[in-house]
């Protein structure tokens, strides 16, 4: 049966055949492909669909049986064209009795145009009517094409619906946006078949459609419960307003009764299915003490209406007491419940550090299922008038506990991996036998006195670091002894300090000294009056905009440091102050630097173990681009507009500084016998192995989901500087980069979690015949994670790149991936691996696609687009300006700067000066001329060494 290419079944009578898949279906049809003719009788009609096997599409055949009518086996004639489903389907002995034959292309026929349209437009829907479609077209075919006015807007998907009859939701089809309520609108249709078999049909009569604003709602508030009243109730949804921006759904009505009143009420207070925020945390998004303008709209579905206006608004001041953002690990809660129980603690004092109150009853303080559990990091439970014994075991993430200034007799800590810290002064207790479980003495603050003894000023609160012991008596010798000799050399400056330093920038206390210390860091790059590279000038500005933070720097009394309108304004005048004066000091140099100066401010605190920042809305309208967070270890920094795009109420953003596992391996130096980078901080005086070095993690977590990343600075570790990187738990590694001017490992954090900083080297066995550079820039980008290679240790340098590999590395390197974004490009489905790359790149304005919202995924990147692109993000993450004269900067560098397109000409002169354009050897830029993966990566390493 496989070779059967011709079945005669002209004589067959199947009038009474009950089914044919005995007959017909397995042994017939089910084993061949090559069956191209088949005659058939009057008598002959297909019972069931019995498989029979498609034809092919090619440039040979079309995918259709055709019968040969008054034409010939090779030149059918017949008026009947179907695909192998609808030939059994529509088979008709009396009319269709002839021999069917594989249609050719040769043969098809074009001509003929689908059904012209009538439709109507009537209480909100759109109904699709014509007589029938042409013989041999396919039902799951059939495409409807909208004009609103003239104008294309849609196309439907094809399939549904019958033949000839569709009913289409109006404000689904063309969207809400394309109505305004009052305005009539003209529309028509046009029926296209996707198989290209038929002509488009000619448009439909014209259909007019006025479209209802559905009637406003009226909201009334009392005792934390919003009232909603509609004139018309409607199938759809109701949302809620917090300070203009939509929060939840309220509710959900299910019917239309013309005249009947809806009255609902919801509690804003607690939540509820109905009250949830639109990043779906199951979190109600008010935070206690704060005053919200609240409006309700109502948006209607599968109905003539738009969506209401916005309601009057209503004032609501949240009270305090618990936030039910804040969502603790049920082990945290029955710990701090039994603190409570136990020693009948006042529930506002018991605080967990993170700019919450701990509540009296912990029942309610973890919903079900919570997407991720707050864990208590930090507690401060100083002059508490607790007794007996205090016991915290199962704080499992517990880094300091400040029990001070109480009544204890013990304090157990067994089992807190997490601990560093302990301040346990001023109780009843004797001895450190009184500690249960805790091994490292060293960094606990001890110091046993009587009961009534007097504290120091201060009471408990806070971490005092380990004080350097007094030198014993028999060993302050005279200066002329080897003590002395010794003192003396340590004593004695090894070297000046560097102007563009990080100790540099310690020496800067206020405007003057920041000042100072630019003309220093100018006067030193300058020499002998060198000429200034656009490393100089890159080098140089990312100092003066951290000696402009440092100027404008407010200091915080504890770990909870507000970002907001008053805190921030408080320094920007000071920061401007600088900026005026470093640029007019750079004017007299007559230096012009690449990029605009920042206006930066800095909060410092001095807590390290845990720090909160809240970012609240009204920081925005300040007039200060960057916002810096500084503790003596780590640091974070975010800009204007990362706390416009997220903070459309406060969100927090929660630090946690734990030690890591031992993991690195390090060399103890001979002289001195200290450790390297932070091995010195106080965080790690615990006891480590000679040859292993204790890695310091960092938990980051966000409030809530935010769109793009801050900038977490941390020291970094024992090694090659150049290959370090954050790795979070789950093994993710994020786009990070040495900064030489701060000594710091900057990383672009998006995700809560926690992180570490490992040293990640990455190479491949087919780049070592490349340039140093080339080489260089493969394996930075690689160690980062932002690049990846083909295969194990190869990375192609030769190969082409394209539209999705960019993507993919351009995301990861700004730190802006979000796994569910979808750019809705029609040729990217949500399996291919580049779904999220290409969403998340349109998502921020950096790939909008080929046109007709498609992304061509495979297409190779040209040199033009490539270039570009880089250029653009210098502007936007780093504002470096526009070359003086673009032209020019172009023709003195490309035989070809006439012939390139006047779009590109900004950019590709921006990218020229800041020699992002890997140069060829013929002197051409070549715009259209597909870019390597060599050359790429050589490309967007010298835009990363630039945007931070």
């Amino acid at each position: 049966m496989h070779q059967l290419t011709a079945l005669d079944l002209s004589g067959f009578d199947t009038r009474n055949v009950i089914a044919m898949d005995n007959m017909l279906g397995g042994l017939t049809f089910g084993f061949t492909s090559h069956l191209n003719r088949l005659a058939f009788g009057e008598h002959f009609h297909f019972v069931w669909n019995i498989g029979m096997p498609f034809v092919p599409t090619n440039d040979t055949f079309t995918g259709y049986w055709r019968n040969v009518g008054t034409g010939t086996v090779n030149n059918p004639q017949g008026e009947y064209i179907f695909t192998s489903v609808a030939l059994v389907e529509n088979f008709d002995g009396a009319t269709m009795a002839d021999t069917w034959v594989w249609q050719t292309v040769a043969n098809a026929n074009f001509t003929e145009s689908m059904p012209t349209p009538v439709i109507r437009a009537e209480n909100g829907r759109l109904h699709v009517e014509y007589a029938a479609i042409p013989t041999g077209a396919s039902v799951a075919n059939i495409r409807h094409e909208f004009f609103l006015d003239n104008d294309l807007i849609t196309t439907s998907p094809s399939g549904g619906g019958t033949t000839h009859f569709y009913n289409y939701n109006l404000l689904n089809v063309f969207g809400r946006n394309h109505f305004t309520a009052g305005e009539t609108y003209a529309i028509r249709v046009r029926v296209i078949d996707a198989s290209g078999e038929f002509l488009p049909s000619e448009f439909s009569n014209t259909a007019l459609y006025t479209p209802r604003q559905f009637p406003t709602p009226i909201i009334s508030l009392s005792d934390g419960i919003i009232t909603v009243t509609d004139e018309l109730l409607a199938d759809g949804n109701a949302w809620i307003y917090l300070n203009g921006i939509r929060t939840g759904i309220v509710a959900r009505a299910t019917t239309i009764v013309n005249g009947v009143a809806w009255d609902n009420t919801f509690d804003l207070l607690h939540y509820d299915s109905r009250f949830v925020n639109n990043e779906s945390s199951f979190t109600n998004p008010m935070i206690p003490g704060a005053t919200y303008t609240i409006q309700v709209r109502r948006t209607i579905t599968n109905s003539p209406f738009l969506s209401s206006e916005l309601s009057n608004p209503v004032q609501f001041t949240r009270p305090n007491g618990y936030q039910h953002e804040i969502i603790y690990s049920p082990n945290d809660i029955a710990v701090i419940n039994a603190i409570i129980t136990n020693n009948g603690l006042n529930a506002t004092i018991a605080n967990p550090a993170d700019g919450s109150f701990v509540p009296a009853d912990w029942t309610f303080a973890s919903w079900s299922p919570p997407t991720s559990h707050r864990r208590i990091s930090e507690l401060h439970l100083g002059s508490q008038s607790l007794t007996g014994n205090l016991d915290v075991r199962g704080l499992n993430s517990l880094v300091g506990l400040v029990a001070s200034n109480n009544q204890l007799t013990s304090v157990n800590v067994t089992g807190l991996p997490a601990l560093i810290s302990l301040d346990v002064r001023y109780n009843n207790m004797t001895s450190t036998a009184n500690v249960i479980g805790y091994s490292n003495p060293p960094t606990t603050n001890f110091q046993f006195v009587p009961q009534n003894a007097i504290p120091e000023t201060g009471g408990g609160g806070g971490y005092t670091p380990q004080e350097t012991p007094e030198q014993p008596a028999d060993t302050t010798t005279t200066e002329t002894g080897e003590t002395g000799e010794i003192l003396d050399l340590i004593e004695d400056p090894v070297s000046e300090v560097d102007p563009l330093s990080p100790e540099a920038l310690d020496t800067i206390t206020d405007a003057d000294s920041a000042v100072d210390a630019a003309q220093n860091a100018v006067d030193h790059l300058l020499g002998d009056d060198v000429t200034l590279t656009s490393d100089d000038l890159d080098l140089l500005a990312q100092f003066l905009e951290n000696a402009i933070a440092r100027a404008a720097s407010m200091e915080i009394d504890g770990n909870l440091i507000i970002v907001n309108r008053p805190n921030v304004e408080a320094l920007q005048d000071t920061a401007q102050e600088v900026v005026e004066q470093v640029e007019a000091m750079l004017e007299a140099y007559d230096i012009e630097l690449n990029r605009y100066l920042n206006t930066n401010v800095f909060f410092v605190t001095t807590d390290f173990a845990q720090v909160d920042v809240r970012v609240e809305p009204s920081a925005m309208l300040t007039d200060v681009d960057q916002v810096w967070i500084r503790t003596p270890y780590y640091g974070l920094s975010f800009s204007m507009e990362f706390i416009e795009n997220n903070a459309h109420s406060p969100l927090y953003i929660h630090i946690t500084s734990e030690n890591g596992d031992f993991t690195a391996q390090y060399t103890l130096p001979a002289t001195l016998g200290v450790g390297i980078g932070i091995l010195n901080s106080p965080v790690l005086n615990a006891p480590i192995p000679q040859n292993r070095q204790r890695l310091q993690a960092y938990r980051i977590e966000f409030s809530r989901p935010v769109s793009e990343p801050v900038r977490v600075s941390v020291p970094p570790v024992a090694g090659d500087r150049t290959f370090q990187t954050l790795k979070s738990d789950d093994g993710r590694v994020v786009s990070s980069r040495y900064n030489q001017v701060t000594g710091f490992i900057d990383a672009r954090v998006q995700h809560s979690g926690r992180y570490v900083v490992v040293e990640n080297q990455v190479d491949f066995t087919d780049i070592l015949h490349r340039s140093a550079e080339m080489q260089n820039a493969i394996r930075v980008l690689a160690s980062q994670g932002i690049l990846e290679g083909v295969a194990p240790l190869q990375f192609s340098p030769d190969d082409p790149i394209n539209r999705a590999q960019f993507a993919a590395i351009v995301v990861r390197m700004l730190g802006i991936h979000d796994e569910n974004a979808d750019g809705g490009f029609v040729d990217v489905s949500r399996n291919d691996w580049f779904f999220s790359f290409a969403g998340s790149a349109r998502q921020h304005g950096l790939m909008e696609g080929t046109g007709n919202n498609v992304f061509s995924p495979t297409m190779n990147m040209p040199n033009e687009q490539l270039v570009v692109l880089g250029a653009r993000i210098l502007r936007t993450e780093a504002r470096f300006r526009t070359p003086a004269n673009p032209q020019q900067e172009l023709q003195q560098r490309f035989t070809d700067a006439n012939e390139l397109a006047n779009w590109s000409v900004d950019d590709l002169a921006l990218a020229a000066r800041e020699n992002l354009i890997v140069p060829r050897a013929d002197g051409r830029f070549a715009p259209r001329d597909t870019i390597t993966r060599g050359d790429a990566a050589l490309m967007l390493y010298r835009v990363y060494r630039r945007i931070w």
